[in-house]
């Protein structure tokens, strides 16, 4: 048991939304889409109800 305000949940968070990040820009490079263009792609897929996301998410890294 770890104790309060120790930060691990925190960290452990930040630790996985840095590893969706860097998938997230992995995905896109080299890509030649803005930013702009990247970040709407990304929060039409984060709206979608959660048991097509994953598969939206395949189907842009093959559309790659």
């Amino acid at each position: 048991m770890t104790a309060a305000d120790s930060g691990v949940v925190r960290e452990t968070t930040l630790r996985t939304f840095h590893g969706q990040i860097k998938q997230i820009n992995e995905l896109f490079e080299d890509t030649g889409i803005s930013d702009d263009d990247q970040i709407n792609a990304v929060e039409s897929i984060m709206r979608m109800p959660n048991h097509t996301s994953s598969y939206n998410v395949k189907r842009l890294q093959m559309d790659r």
